[in-house]
This record gives structure tokens, C-alpha cells and sequence, in this order.
């Protein structure tokens, strides 16, 4: 019994692991699609501080998730701090590349 007062589900009623992570790996799709989408709108402005608002609350998402991810968007930061607006369209466009692929459902990949 929980200290609650609650019983801690039977291993009957827990959902098993796989179905767990499937559920788990579909909310980070469409989080991801979100955030592609998101990026998408804020590119043209390059407004560092919307970017940043941005990337807070991505980063939290892909430290949980995807290192490949986190890193991408760690070099983001990097040019949304450091560098001009060109700078961050460009380095915008290239994260925006790796969330969509990363994004894409498994047979878009192979084709």
C-alpha cells in the first residue's frame, strides 16, 4: 500500500513497457513535428529572444529524449547568442532539417 493510502496497481493492470515507450516515442514525434513547425514561424524574424524561448522549452524535451537532438539544438544556441540574423536562418534551416528527419515517420526515411 502507497502512503497515500492508494494500492499500487496489480502487474496485471500496468501497461506493458513496449506500449509504454511506443506512447512515450509517439508524444516526442509530435512534439518534435510542433517544434519544426514552431522554428519554421520563427525563422524569418530571427528574434533571439523568441528563439530562445524557443529552445528552452525544446531542450528540455530532447535532454529526456535524444542526444542527437540535443546537441543540434546546442549548436543552435550557440549561433542564436553569438551570431546576425543570417547567421541564425542558417543555422535555423540546419536544425530544422535534423527535426524533420528525425520527425518523419519510418517509411519517409527509406524512400
Amino acid at each position: 500500500m502507497c502512503l497515500s493510502g492508494a494500492r499500487a496497481p496489480s502487474p496485471a493492470t500496468q501497461p506493458a513497457p513496449e506500449r509504454v515507450d511506443d506512447r512515450l516515442l509517439d508524444v516526442l514525434m509530435q512534439s518534435l513535428r510542433e517544434g519544426a513547425a514552431s522554428l519554421s514561424a520563427l525563422l524569418p524574424d530571427a528574434d533571439p529572444v523568441r528563439l530562445a524561448q524557443w529552445l528552452h522549452r525544446t531542450t528540455g524535451a530532447a535532454a529526456l529524449h535524444h542526444t542527437p537532438l540535443f546537441d543540434a539544438l546546442s549548436d543552435f544556441r550557440s549561433c542564436v547568442v553569438q551570431g546576425d540574423a543570417a547567421d541564425i536562418r542558417c543555422a535555423g534551416a540546419i536544425l530544422l532539417a535534423t527535426l524533420q528527419r528525425i520527425a518523419a515517420p519510418p517509411h519517409a526515411v527509406e524512400a
